[in-house]
């Protein structure tokens, strides 16, 4: 671990992670025990990830009664899709203005060791994401045999170009989905002009293709490119722009990307030795496609920071019987349980989301196909 800039047996609570989650944890468990000492230890200086996202209201919704964290939330559902940098810069401004520390270029890959400095914490958290190195020290368990569940749930391929065009609308895209017979949809940055066409792909041409990854994008004429997939891309763009396309699209520097959209669940989110706690959350606790992920970051977030303001005051009583522990988990226990909860609900919906796009994928593709009879 790099070097810490402040005495670490100051503090009470330890989050691994500083992202949007790590974040919002961080900031929640400071707001509702201000006598806690918080600090997010962050990996990078930077924050990488750069792409916009749905923030939906219900992940924002908190018992917590801090008037700056509601002024942030009415903040941030003003804009529903937002960039994750600004919401990640957001969050780091009100978790430093409520006095959580951030400390930045720390990496933890050996948690028992590296964090073993932080004397006086009794609570640590996990928040390090799907690669999290924080999973192996809750669990017990090798890196690779930390989950209860694992599956690829659905194949996506992406093309990434720069253009001036706006979207096409809806009713356009049936029409041209039909034409090219698979479902695609594009996806827009709102302060550049970087687009994304987006389509399925089977789990045969994702085998035949799975190198093309973000660290590594394949160009478009590069032969390990599926060729079905390849003139969908471009029956899709010549629909758009026609005669037009080479003059306002330069493909030769458009990359292609494929991913598996899978979903993961720990085998265990919360650890108990001695005196200390070890929690995931968020990405490091379980995952699910479809763009969930964040937004069960910021659920989970919101359970177990009430978890640890609770942990720290025993004056805190549990909530009426008749609400559900699922919504106010005041013990580790009752973190434990939620987000199982949480976890198989989203595992089963992200499925039956698959199950829909495959129903409509089917549907795209009859039509394309009595119109190639016709």
């Amino acid at each position: 671990m790099n070097h810490l800039t402040a005495n670490p047996s100051l503090y009470d609570v330890v989050v691994v992670g500083g992202g949007p989650v790590g974040l919002w944890t961080a900031l929640q468990t400071k707001l509702r025990n201000p006598k806690l000492n918080v600090v997010v230890l962050e990996k990078y200086a930077d924050y990488q990830r750069i792409h916009n996202l749905f923030l939906e209201s219900r992940s924002m919704s908190t018992d917590c009664k801090a008037p700056e964290l509601h002024a942030l939330i009415a903040k941030l559902k003003a804009k529903p899709i937002l960039s994750t940098q600004l919401l990640e810069s957001s969050l780091a401004k009100a978790a430093q203005d409520a006095g959580v520390v951030i400390q930045k270029n720390i990496s933890i890959t050996d948690p028992q060791k590296d964090l073993a400095c932080f004397t006086n914490a009794k609570v640590f958290v996990g928040a390090d994401g799907a690669h999290s190195t924080m999973r192996p020290a809750v669990v017990c368990e090798d890196p690779d045999n930390c989950f209860a569940k694992q599956e690829d749930i659905h194949y996506i391929c992406d093309l990434s170009y720069i253009e001036e065009k706006e979207p096409v609308s809806m009713m356009q895209k049936v029409g041209m989905n039909s034409a090219v017979g698979n479902i695609m949809y594009e996806i827009h940055g709102r302060n550049s002009k970087k687009t994304t066409l987006r389509t399925f792909i089977s789990k045969d041409v994702f085998e035949k293709m799975k190198e093309a990854k973000r660290k590594s994008p394949m160009s478009l004429d590069d032969p390990r490119i599926d060729p079905k997939v390849r003139q969908e891309f471009l029956s899709f763009l010549t629909m758009k722009y026609g005669k037009d396309l080479t003059a306002a699209i330069d493909l030769s520097r458009a990359s292609v990307t494929t991913t598996s959209l899978g979903a993961y669940v720990s085998k265990k989110f919360v650890r108990k030795e001695g005196e200390k706690q070890w929690c995931l959350v968020g990405d490091a606790a379980f995952g699910v496609p479809y763009f969930r992920s964040l937004n069960n970051g910021f659920l989970s977030g919101t359970y177990l920071s009430k978890t640890i303001a609770a942990h720290y005051d025993p004056s805190a009583q549990r909530p009426d019987s008749k609400l559900s522990s699922f919504y106010s988990p005041l013990t580790f226990d009752d973190y434990e349980r939620a987000t199982h909860k949480l976890a198989a609900n989203q595992v089963w919906k992200a499925k039956a989301k698959s199950y829909a796009i495959n129903a409509g994928i089917g549907t795209v593709k009859s039509i394309h196909s009595l119109k190639a009879k016709s």
